[in-house]
């Protein structure tokens, strides 16, 4: 994962800290900008970690797909580049 969730989520401000809420604990998430296998997207982490993403295919200034997962081994095998960072 060029970036990697590590460099790009775990320093972020907000990212991957607990908090306690009637007992249990709440975990942070942030979304973040990314391109996902070439294509634009946002990554959402929790933990310094992606756990889903969303991956949109545009041709000719449309949007012609939408590809959203959270299964582990698409998340894992999946090339992500953090934009911005």
């Amino acid at each position: 994962m060029a970036g990697g969730p590590e460099a790009g989520v775990a320093g972020q401000a907000g990212s991957g800290g607990a908090t306690v809420s009637g007992g249990q604990a709440v975990f942070a998430q942030v979304s973040l900008p990314a391109l996902i296998n070439g294509a634009v997207g946002v990554v959402i982490a929790a933990e310094g970690r992606p756990v889903s993403f969303t991956a949109f295919t545009v041709a000719g200034a449309k949007i012609t797909a939408i590809d959203v997962t959270d299964h582990p081994s698409r998340i894992a095998e999946a090339d992500l580049a953090f934009l911005g960072r």
